[in-house]
């Protein structure tokens, strides 16, 4: 198992070290939501029997099922792309810490996935647009400005 450097001395994890943390809790939350509520005929489902997982899969979407009936569909599908925004995001930021730059990646980043679901409104083979899309992208990227203003997670000056 790996342990951040951090541990090995019993201080609190570092800046980085937390927005690490933060990017793949994030990631996995939105993975999660992915196994639990969507279709397992899309290509993570077919991922996850390659990988032996089907028996868990099933496990959990059965525990899950109550839940379905009353999540609301942008929960199942817009929220997890944005998570999956906010982790790249966070993680950009954890290894990248130029302060102007940093703003120019966001806009790069929510540009491109704006100009994503422009595409899919404008070409039904790129998949589906939605609206929810689009606000879930905005909320990933002011969370993760968010993020990056909190002073806990500010660099430290060593």
């Amino acid at each position: 198992m790996l342990t951040p450097p951090s541990a090995t001395r019993n201080e609190p994890l570092r800046p980085v070290e937390l927005r690490l943390a933060m990017a793949t809790a994030t990631l996995g939350a939105g993975a999660a939501i992915y196994v639990l509520f969507r279709s397992t005929g899309l290509r993570w489902g077919d991922w996850g029997r390659a990988m032996g997982l089907a028996g868990a899969i099933d496990v959990a979407r059965g525990h899950a099922r109550p839940a379905a009936a009353v999540v609301p569909q942008w929960f199942v599908y817009s929220l997890p792309d944005g998570l999956w925004l906010l982790s790249l995001l966070i993680a950009l930021d954890a290894i990248w810490s130029a302060g102007r730059a940093r703003w120019v990646v966001r806009g790069i980043v929510l540009t491109a996935a704006v100009a994503h679901e422009v595409a899919q409104a404008s070409w039904s083979g790129l998949g589906t647009s939605s609206g929810a899309d689009v606000a879930c992208y905005v909320a990933a990227v002011v969370a993760a400005a968010g993020v990056s203003r909190f002073g806990f997670l500010k660099r430290s000056r060593r």
